[in-house]
This record gives C-alpha cells, sequence and structure tokens, in this order.
C-alpha cells in the first residue's frame, strides 16, 4: 500500500508558501519514521509548541486514508447541493484546520 497525493495537494502546497511537487506515491509510516529530529528543528525555528512528533499525527492513518494507489474522484458535494445534509469542501476544511493549528502554534 502507497500514499497518493490528495487532489488539492497545490491549495495545501499555496498555504505554506511552497511548489507542490509531482506525485510521489509512498508509505508515510516508513518515509517519516526518522524525522523527529527534523521536526524538532522546524519547530524552535517557528517557536512551535514543544509536543512530541509521535503525538502530532498517525502516518499510519495516513497510509490507510491516502493510500488507495489510485485516485479517488468521487464527491458529494452535488447531492449536497440537491437537498441532502450540509457538507464542508476538503479543500476550505483542511485550510482551516491549517490556519487553526497554525493560530496555536503547532505547525509553522
Amino acid at each position: 500500500q502507497t500514499c497518493a497525493l490528495p487532489i488539492f495537494w497545490p491549495k495545501i502546497a499555496e498555504f505554506f508558501g511552497v511548489r507542490a511537487g509531482e506525485s510521489k506515491p509512498m508509505k508515510l509510516s516508513e518515509v517519516m519514521a526518522d524525522k523527529a529530529p527534523v521536526w524538532e528543528r522546524l519547530a524552535a525555528r517557528h517557536g512551535l509548541q514543544a509536543i512530541p512528533y509521535a503525538n502530532l499525527v498517525s502516518w499510519n492513518y495516513g497510509d490507510f486514508a491516502f493510500g488507495s494507489g489510485y485516485d479517488i474522484i468521487s464527491s458529494t458535494v452535488k447531492s449536497r447541493r440537491f437537498g441532502f445534509q450540509p457538507a464542508m469542501d476538503s479543500d476550505a476544511m483542511f485550510l482551516r484546520l491549517f490556519s487553526e493549528l497554525r493560530a496555536r502554534k503547532i505547525i509553522p
């Protein structure tokens, strides 16, 4: 199982002030396993909360959530427009959450 980038990755990259690269399938739980020292340096440089790297994210969940191995093109937005319960656009949700995490000094 590998991790493919979500289709809204360019918007996330823009939020952090970087350019999105090409999609590169990977297993996050393997690639990110040794990145605690990198995170600690980044957190110190940006004055972030001292939250242990192991408590920040579950890379195994990321593998599960993004690990279909192919692009999933599906949306419930159209059904919501026709009267089914309210929905939030994924792009807007992630950008709002990232803004909250940034304001709380959890991410740069």
